[in-house]
């Protein structure tokens, strides 16, 4: 194995040594879309954005006002979660209605969408290289990691890679943008109409409260990783009903899973880590227990991102490639 990242032959070796075990029929199971389910876990999340903004506008300060401020950042980042699985991995079905909402969803987050698209299956094809999420591994100091935790902190600091678009995608980028050009005058507009709701219910957590939630995703994703191990390509955070709710089962263990199996709906995640995850942890995982932990490994001891981090009573090693 190459030392430097994870190629498409060690996930599939991997994947083949997860399911030899399965039932027949248990692996296509896990696949299944269901379009009720997938709708559902939109509406939830438009549902979200509509009545955090609703309750930051117009309730007055207090831990309710609180509440919802740090709910609506996790509600936008689930805006970026639903682009990922129903946009970019065709989780409606076709590429043509995938896309469609793709590009609708992401003028929430003011990002056009066929650039999250390309950097995404950038992600896929390059896990583990020093070229993918290399502004991450920069994030080498506590004061740096500090700073990421607010909007000018991360804009500073977010580095993506230059990709070059084929002419097709270089026009619908054209096209994106300038959607967002007017979707950003749509909002001027309603400001003057609905100033609070603009400003508290959107703005302010866009630029508060989702930046350190998109942090805690960092941390949750790739932080940790060993190059001898396609099954440590990630954080194996072990997720629970409160966290796969919150990052709509992307973070931790679903999100090593989904590296391997990038076609499992989220919403059949927990089933697929039952059905997964003993094999995984037989194969070399080390599942970590305590999000207090890994902040503390992240923050004050400064552990690399993406190297095997230190473990402590809250990582529970386990047999296979170490």
């Amino acid at each position: 194995m190459r030392a430097d990242r994870f190629d498409g032959h060690d996930f599939r070796a991997a994947r083949r040594a997860l399911t030899q075990r399965l039932k027949a029929g248990v692996l296509r199971d896990l696949h299944r879309r269901s379009p009720a389910r997938a709708a559902l876990s939109v509406a939830g999340t438009g549902t979200c954005l509509v009545v955090n903004a609703a309750l930051l506008a117009y309730s007055g300060p207090g831990w309710l006002w609180f509440a919802a401020l740090i709910a609506q950042g996790f509600a936008l980042q689930g805006v970026g979660y639903r682009i990922h699985e129903f946009g970019v991995h065709r989780g409606l079905g076709s590429a043509r209605r995938s896309d469609a909402f793709g590009r609708l969803a992401a003028l929430l987050i003011l990002t056009p969408y066929t650039r999250y698209r390309l950097l995404h299956s950038y992600h896929h094809a390059h896990t583990g290289a020093d070229s993918d999420e290399a502004y991450k591994q920069a994030l080498d100091t506590r004061w740096k990691r500090l700073l990421y935790l607010s909007a000018p902190g991360a804009l500073w600091l977010t580095r993506l890679p230059n990709l070059q678009p084929g002419p097709a995608d270089a026009q619908r980028l054209r096209g994106e943008r300038r959607g967002l050009c007017l979707f950003v005058l749509l909002l001027v507009g309603t400001g003057f109409l609905a100033p609070r709701l603009v400003v508290l219910g959107y703005l302010l957590p866009l630029a508060t409260s989702l930046p350190w939630v998109s942090s805690l995703r960092v941390i949750l994703e790739h932080a940790e990783a060993d190059p001898r191990n396609p099954l440590r390509c990630g954080t194996w955070y072990r997720s629970g009903p409160i966290s796969r709710l919150l990052f709509a089962a992307n973070v931790g263990d679903c999100h090593v899973l989904h590296h391997l199996f990038p076609g499992i709906p989220s919403y059949r995640m927990a089933r697929a880590l039952r059905a997964l995850g003993p094999g995984a942890r037989a194969a070399g995982v080390v599942e970590r227990t305590s999000l207090l932990s890994l902040l503390a490994l992240w923050f004050l001891r400064c552990a690399p991102h993406r190297q095997p981090w230190p473990e402590s009573r809250f990582a529970r090693p386990h047999g296979g490639t170490r």
